[in-house]
Formats: structure tokens, sequence, C-alpha cells
């Protein structure tokens, strides 16, 4: 895929290339996941980053809850990989933007998966333990890692009607 964008990359309508390189940003997001790869890992945020300047040129509301989960998803693996505050202080706030894009279209299972997204991203920048973060603000991260965990699992006590799975073991990370 990357030989022919390589190739048609200049000549391919906006739209055609948004589709391309989100399906191309997930699946080296996948891969980056397993592999556990800086390269893997720096070709997902490309990737997924141009498919979110797309977004941002084309759509009126900008880039979609999904796509912003996913960049986040990426540049967190990104930032634990290189030890970055930088990355993962973006990655924090991709996912709370994805977040209040669900809120504000009412979207109740989208806004739980977010929810969990940024629990896990809370975790894990408190468990970096960076030097430039305080051990009260890692103690904070926690906290509201836990907070919105728990409001997740007491909303699927109470709506046996969301798609999302009802775990009960549940742990952020």
């Amino acid at each position: 895929m990357e030989e022919w964008l390589g190739k048609y990359e200049n000549s391919t309508d906006e739209r055609a290339l948004r589709y391309i390189y989100s399906t191309v940003g997930a699946a080296y997001g996948r891969i980056a996941s397993d592999s556990q790869q800086r390269a893997d890992a720096e070709k997902a945020v490309k990737f997924n980053s141009l498919t979110f300047e797309i977004a941002r040129k084309l759509d009126k509301d900008g880039p979609s809850w999904e796509n912003m989960a996913n960049l986040g998803d990426d540049t967190l693996l990104l930032a634990e990989l290189n030890r970055e505050e930088a990355g993962y202080q973006k990655a924090l706030k991709l996912h709370r933007d994805a977040y209040a894009i669900t809120e504000k279209l009412n979207l109740p299972d989208a806004t739980a998966y977010m929810d969990l997204k940024l629990a896990r991203t809370l975790q894990h920048y408190a468990k970096a333990e960076l030097p430039s973060v305080t051990k009260n603000e890692r103690i904070a991260m926690l906290e509201e890692a836990i907070n919105l965990a728990e409001g997740v699992k007491a909303a699927l006590r109470t709506d046996r009607h969301s798609t999302l799975p009802a775990n009960d073991e549940w742990r952020p990370g």
C-alpha cells in the first residue's frame, strides 16, 4: 500500500486518501501494538495524523471521535516507547477531545468506550513516572482513571441494553 501511495498519492482525491490513510494507520496501529516497535508506531501516527488533517480540512465538524481515539492510542504507544512527555500530553488531549465529541453527540456506548480509553491513558501517563510529573500529579491521574472506570462500571450495571460487555473484572491498562 505504501508503494502504491508513493506512485499515486499526488493524483488521488483527498476523500479517497483519507480512507486509505485511515486503513493503513489502523493496520500499523494494530501491528505496533503487537510488535511494540518504534518504527511501526511512527507509521501508525503518521497515517492517522494524515487522516486527522484531511478530516480537519474537509469535514465541517472536524475529525471524528474514532480518528481521535486511534491517533491518541498510537500517540500514547509512541510516547511510551520514546519516554516523551509531550506525547503523553497529546494522547491525553486527543482522548479527552474524542470523549467530549461522544458526549456532545449523545453516544452513550461511545462515551463509555472513551471513558475507558481515557482511564487507560491516564494510568499509562502516571505509570511512566516522568521526572516532570510530581507524585501528587500521578496520584491525581490514577484517581481520575479509577473514577472514570467506576463510572462506566456503574452505568453498565444500570443499562443492560448497552452493546459494551459488562465486566466487573476490568482493570485499566
